[in-house]
């Protein structure tokens, strides 16, 4: 008797995680397919911020950067130095282009991030401060 408890026990759970899981497959946001609109926020050296709204078709944020001519590829093959018509020099003074995803510093560079439907990216003339 314990055993067809423990057998039902295990099938019932099986049930309950492949439900669970057929309902996440379903519902999750599908990040490569069509068209997505999301909005890039730059903001300038001098404190000044500009905002697109932007649709592409593109799966990584990088290249649809690079399509709308909102940021440059730099001589370094992945690398953008200039964002918006204002480009930093890391062997000057150390500034850079922070990225954020979603108000969040990114984890990740722009050509290895998906685009997302809405999503809120920010790129920041950043001058690195060591602590």
């Amino acid at each position: 008797m314990n055993n067809k408890k423990m057998i039902l026990a295990a099938v019932a759970l099986i049930v309950v995680v492949a439900l669970f899981a057929g309902i996440w497959v379903a519902s999750r946001p599908d990040i490569f397919a069509g068209e997505k609109r999301f909005t890039l926020t730059v903001v300038h050296k001098n404190g000044t911020e500009k905002v697109f709204e932007l649709t592409s078709s593109e799966e990584f944020l990088g290249a649809a950067l690079v399509a709308e001519g909102i940021i440059i590829e730099s001589d370094s093959p992945g690398m953008y130095n200039t964002v918006d018509g204002e480009t930093t020099d890391y062997s000057k003074d150390q500034s850079y282009w922070g990225f954020f995803i979603d108000g969040e510093y990114a984890m990740e560079g722009m050509n290895t991030t998906p685009i997302t439907e809405g999503g809120q990216y920010k790129l920041v003339y950043t001058i690195y401060v060591e602590e």
